[in-house]
C-alpha cells in the first residue's frame, strides 16, 4: 500500500510492505519513496534485488577518484544522486549528497553523484570531503539513469552493504535516514 503525500511540491509515496507478504508489518515507513503508478511499482520492484554492478561501466568522466567496479564496492554501501548542474534543486541535492560522504564516508559509505549529459563540461564539480569517497561521472548515453530507472533530478538511490538496490528514487528528507541505515549495515 502507498502512504502519498505532498512534500515540498512534490507528490511522494512512503511504501508500506509487510516483511514477510501478508504480515501486515511496516517495512521502513520512514523512507519516504517518490512517484507513483507504474513507475512506482517498478522502482519498487527493484528494492531488495541484487543491483548490477556492470552499471558503473556505463559512466565516464570519473572525478575525485578512479572509476568505480564491483569489486570496490563489495561489502560497502553506495548512495547514488542523479544530478544537472543548472536545475537549482538538482544541485541542492548533490550539496546533500556531499554533506553525506562528509558525514558518513568515514564509516565506508560511497556517494556518486551522477550527471546528465547536457553541461557535463560546465558543471562545478565539488571536491571529496576528507577521508570520503565522493566520487562525480557523467552519464553521456542516459544508459546508467535508465539501469535505475531514474526520472528526475535529483533522484536518490541507495544500495547497501549486500550489494542490493535497498532503496529506489527516495525522497530529499529520507536521505539521511536512508544513509544512516545501510552505513549501520541494518
Amino acid at each position: 500500500m502507498l502512504k502519498r503525500t505532498w512534500v515540498g511540491g512534490v507528490m511522494v509515496a512512503g511504501l508500506l510492505v509487510g516483511a514477510a507478504g501478508a504480515a501486515g508489518q511496516v517495512r521502513e515507513p520512514e523512507i519516504l519513496r517518490e512517484g507513483e503508478g507504474a513507475h512506482r511499482s517498478a522502482l519498487n520492484q527493484s528494492e531488495l534485488k541484487k543491483f548490477d554492478a556492470g552499471a558503473w561501466a556505463k559512466l565516464s568522466d570519473w572525478t575525485n577518484g578512479a572509476a568505480l567496479t564491483a569489486g570496490a564496492t563489495t561489502g560497502k554501501p553506495v548512495l547514488i544522486v542523479t544530478w544537472a548542474d543548472y536545475v537549482p534543486t538538482a544541485k541542492r541535492g548533490l550539496q546533500l549528497a556531499r554533506r553525506m560522504a562528509e558525514k558518513f564516508g568515514p564509516q565506508g559509505l560511497i556517494v556518486v553523484g551522477v550527471h546528465t549529459k547536457q553541461e557535463w563540461a560546465a558543471a562545478e564539480k565539488p571536491a571529496a570531503p576528507k577521508d570520503a569517497m565522493f566520487l562525480l561521472a557523467q552519464d553521456a548515453k542516459a544508459e546508467f539513469r535508465a539501469a535505475l530507472d531514474a526520472d528526475n533530478d535529483p533522484d536518490f538511490f541507495v544500495i547497501d552493504r549486500a550489494g542490493q538496490m535497498r532503496f529506489a528514487d527516495i525522497a530529499t528528507e529520507s536521505v539521511e535516514k536512508a544513509a544512516e541505515l545501510v552505513k549501520a549495515g541494518k
